[in-house]
């Protein structure tokens, strides 16, 4: 099992400070945040730090989970949309609340039994963990997007990197040796 920072273990659903469960259980399907290890103390030049060194939590929805799961559970974080994972924790890709608003709701089907998995968009921007964070902000821009999916080289997501975060890591000053 890989080394946490934060609060959440994907691998295990529970605490890695208490052991306490930390995933949100809703019509039985779970929803949960996440996040890797912090390794790699670079030097201050934000160009060449790696992402997992500013990657932050993400809500997920497993691709069993029904549009009236996912819907309410990125209501309530304020997201917009989700990274949408297998089994294995593996990014299969992203669900938005005002898709599935409109292509489930909007055509009749029942939220609450119709799955999210036919309405998952598998053409989305995603980084890697180990990927300069300079790289990353290059993509976000091209893009046009404010926020993609970290993953490792496994495609196991690990959480989010967010042109936010970038711009904070910049605005940090160097740490001088004493």
């Amino acid at each position: 099992m890989r080394e946490l920072i934060g609060k959440f273990s994907c691998a295990s659903g529970k605490s890695a400070k208490s052991g306490a469960p930390t995933a949100l259980l809703l019509e039985q399907k779970t929803v949960v945040s996440f996040m890797e290890s912090k390794e790699n103390a670079a030097e201050r030049n934000v160009g060449n730090k790696q992402v997992k060194e500013i990657v932050e939590p993400t809500i997920v929805v497993p691709t069993e989970a029904t549009v009236n799961v996912a819907i309410h559970e990125m209501a309530a974080q304020k997201a917009d949309s989700a990274p949408v994972i297998d089994e294995q924790s593996k990014l299969i890709g992203t669900v938005s609340r005002a898709d599935l608003n409109r292509k489930v709701g909007g055509l009749g089907h029942d939220p609450k039994s119709f799955s999210v998995e036919p309405e998952i968009n598998k053409n989305n921007a995603l980084c890697f963990s180990d990927q300069k964070i300079a790289e990353v902000e290059e993509l976000m821009r091209n893009e046009k997007v404010g926020e993609v999916p970290v993953v490792n080289r496994d495609q196991v997501l690990i959480g989010k990197a967010t042109l936010e975060n970038i711009k904070k890591e910049k605005k940090e000053k160097p740490k001088t040796k004493s």
